[in-house]
């Protein structure tokens, strides 16, 4: 059962790590609406709260500039020059061309035109290049790079085709160059970035770059966020000069039949915003960084919660929960980006609601293997570990009613003679091991239940050619089987009878006992029987479960109440223990005559009046009866003395509580009183022994034995000092409100005693 449990343990762990490794696979790829959902509030919260966008203007080469433009695609160099010429007049502070111009265009004057547009261009320009997989550089022009800056335009697609990261820095064995995007921002910006081994240094931020000086993307904007002009519009003059002063200009091809689309976390949109979003990132600041502590603590977090929810509430309640924690990690995530900070959020949801399949798959298989054993325990007799009888009949008649073509089914008895002889010298623990031993057994044999102490019946479906021998083999089995446990003289008698779908069981199995009490023989074959008989149904079975629970509870029942008895003697017992150990102080000490009965009524009075449980009142009783139980260990001298005791007699005096507790911790019965007689003498103001314990700390029931003990001291004095009378006793206590006692219960005994009437 043990290496059971682990191998279901590790089952269920092997299963949560491929979860979890399925979860990041496809949390990506396929919860993309739900990340882009996450993305998308994420971006509009921060467009509220940024205005800087108007700062970029995009030129784009749509359809419309396409079919009006003279030229066929790809146009001569000399449209961009023109268009350069246009923006470099209206003050552009930066135009970025996401168009590769490699090679020599159709027309060298062409070339040149637009090479001279770049050396007399006001506005810095960016020109792309790309490179390949060989890493190689594919670059425009030599007479457009000594006009222009140049930056690579290449970006890292994650496994499902995404874009989430740019390289800012592409460090290669020949070269080293920043991104397009991050280019266009030093250009605009003037900045003079410093690249440590895994940071960068930029406007007195410093950024955390990835293994390959890799960022994550955030991309604050979609096309419809930047203001887009048509390429066409620009060149016709259509586009006021002053919407390009001061701005980042960048021009891309934005037709649909230039097929420049990329995957993002917010959808399909033109590959210029990998690179506009870039810039506007570190325009505004706004870095993203996944935290994996963050992640895992989430995951933990989750992980707990569902657990929780599974244990503690049903099937749906806990769907619910799952739920909401997914709804919160979601906003979560949202509202962390703010501080640069996202996580995984689709990874957890899937991982998470793999991992609350499991847990409730688990659950369930963990409350039906229960059932099967509530199930085992109400049809199984807990000594032998057989059916019961009623299960028995039932398993029987259910099994008689299929019809088997090869095999017959037969009733067998086995008388295990003599078994009683030993049983009484056996323990309960003897006594199970050899009925585990002979059930194991006989359960891979057939059906079986105990009919009564000696006797055993069984169903056995066999051939009838088979049957004899079997039983041999299960005589020969259980003979040596009693020889091993200490049973030389167990005799075993078989007898069997056919069975038909209409015997009856129970006749058949009263008659066979008799038969194997009463026959000599080893092996014996019983007559069948004719006569037809209502036979057990399957509807009935509830019915016997019922009966036989019925039945054990009534035997539980008896147990019990035998226990109870038990315990009332053992009670009984102990508190004789008691009433000797106060007899033996009171005759030790003249003073405590009486005292402690006194104490005894008066802590019970007090318990009884602040309505405390029958049980802490009993306990109550019992630590008042004891409470000076420890003196017995002081020596006659000091206990006995009359006048006042030094400081030295004191010290011994002030042991007696500890070693009272010493006396009484052998009898467990008294266990819960130990603390009462052990902290009777603490003080309310905590200047009081053995340990000084103070205000509530002081258990309620020492303190209630620690008013009733002073009050008695009080009223009935000392062999040194008189007493006094209740009332005058009622304002001593009164004074020592908040010293030496609970002001509260203080009180409560003064109104117990006007209620009894003492004080009149």
């Amino acid at each position: 059962m043990r290496y059971q449990k682990i191998a279901v343990w590790l089952g269920g762990a092997l299963l949560l790590f491929f979860i979890f490794s399925f979860s990041l696979l496809v949390s990506q790829d396929k919860l993309w609406f739900l990340e882009g959902l996450n993305d998308e509030i994420y971006r509009l919260f921060c467009k509220a709260n940024l205005s800087l966008n108007n700062s970029i203007v995009l030129v784009g080469i749509d359809d419309y500039s396409l079919s009006h433009i003279a030229y066929r695609w790809p146009w001569p160099r000399s449209v961009y020059a023109k268009l350069l010429d246009k923006l470099s007049q209206g003050g552009a502070k930066v135009v970025a061309f996401d168009l590769v111009f490699t090679g020599q265009g159709s027309s060298p004057p062409d070339d040149l035109k637009f090479a001279l547009s770049l050396k007399h261009s006001v506005s810095p320009v960016l020109l792309a290049y790309f490179i390949s997989h060989s890493q190689k550089r594919i670059l425009p022009l030599q007479m457009f790079r000594e006009y222009a800056d140049y930056s690579p335009i290449n970006t890292p697609l994650d496994r499902d085709g995404k874009v989430r990261r740019v390289r800012l820095l592409q460090r290669e064995r020949d070269f080293s160059d920043y991104s397009f995007g991050f280019k266009a921002y030093l250009l605009f910006s003037h900045s003079q970035p410093k690249i440590y081994k895994n940071h960068l240094l930029i406007d007195e931020r410093m950024i955390t770059l990835g293994p390959k000086d890799e960022v994550l993307l955030n991309f604050l904007l979609k096309p419809s966020d930047v203001k887009t002009v048509s390429f066409y519009a620009v060149l016709k003059g259509e586009i006021r000069p002053q919407v390009f002063k001061n701005k980042a200009v960048f021009v891309a091809p934005l037709a649909k039949i230039i097929h420049d689309k990329v995957n993002t976390p917010l959808g399909k949109m033109p590959g210029v915003f990998v690179h506009i979003n870039t810039f506007y990132q570190f325009l505004t600041g706004r870095f993203v960084r996944i935290s994996h502590i963050l992640e895992v603590s989430l995951f933990v977090l989750v992980l707990f919660i569902i657990s929780a929810s599974v244990y503690y509430f049903g099937f749906l309640f806990s769907f619910l929960i799952f739920l909401s924690s997914i709804v919160l990690l979601f906003w979560l995530d949202v509202f962390l980006g703010f501080a640069g900070l996202r996580f995984s959020w689709g990874a957890i949801t899937v991982f998470s609601f793999g991992y609350w399949i499991v847990i409730n798959v688990f659950k369930y298989i963990y409350i039906l293997s229960a059932l099967v054993k509530i199930k085992n325990k109400a049809v199984k007799d807990p000594l032998t570990g057989l059916n019961s009888l009623r299960y028995f009949y039932y398993l029987a008649s259910f099994r008689l009613k299929h019809i088997h073509l090869r095999r017959r089914y037969y009733l067998v008895g086995l008388y295990l003679k003599n078994l009683n002889r030993k049983r009484k010298e056996f323990s309960f623990s003897k006594l199970k091991e050899m009925w585990g031993e002979i059930s194991s057994y006989l359960n891979t044999e057939g059906i079986w239940a105990r009919w009564e102490e000696e006797i055993i019946i069984g169903l056995v479906g066999t051939r009838k050619n088979d049957l004899e021998e079997r039983l041999k083999q299960i005589k020969a089995y259980l003979e040596e089987a009693g020889r091993d446990l200490g049973l030389a003289h167990l005799e075993i008698k078989v007898a069997f009878t056919g069975l038909r779908h209409y015997s009856d069981l129970a006749a058949l199995s009263k008659k066979m006992a008799e038969e194997l009490r009463n026959r000599d023989d080893n092996i014996f074959y019983l007559r069948e029987e004719k006569n037809r008989s209502a036979s057990l149904h399957y509807q009935d079975s509830l019915e016997i479960i019922d009966k036989d629970i019925e039945n054990k509870n009534i035997h539980l029942l008896s147990a019990l109440e035998n226990l109870e008895k038990e315990k009332q003697k053992a009670e009984g017992a102990y508190l004789e223990v008691i009433a000797s150990l106060v007899n033996a102080l009171e005759e030790k000490d003249p003073y405590t005559q009486g005292h402690t009965k006194r104490v005894c009524d008066y802590a019970v009075m007090l318990a009884e009046y602040l309505n405390l449980p029958a049980a802490e009142v009993d306990n109550i009783r019992k630590a008042a009866l004891l409470h000076d139980i420890g003196k017995i260990g002081i020596p006659d001298s000091i206990l006995n003395k009359k006048g006042s005791l030094s400081e030295e007699e004191f010290a011994i005096i002030k042991q007696h509580t500890v070693m009272g507790v010493k006396i009484l911790e052998p009898i467990k019965h008294l266990k819960p009183v130990i603390n009462y007689i052990l902290y009777h003498h603490e003080r309310f103001d905590g200047r009081g022994y053995p340990h000084g314990l103070s205000g509530n700390m002081i258990p309620q029931g020492a303190q209630i034995i620690a008013i009733a003990d002073s009050f008695d001291a009080i009223t009935s004095g000392r062999s040194y000092k008189g007493g006094v009378s209740f009332k005058e006793a009622g304002e001593k206590l009164k004074e020592a409100r908040g010293k030496q006692f609970s002001p509260f219960l203080v009180d409560k005994f003064i109104e117990a005693l006007q209620k009894k009437g003492f004080l009149d």
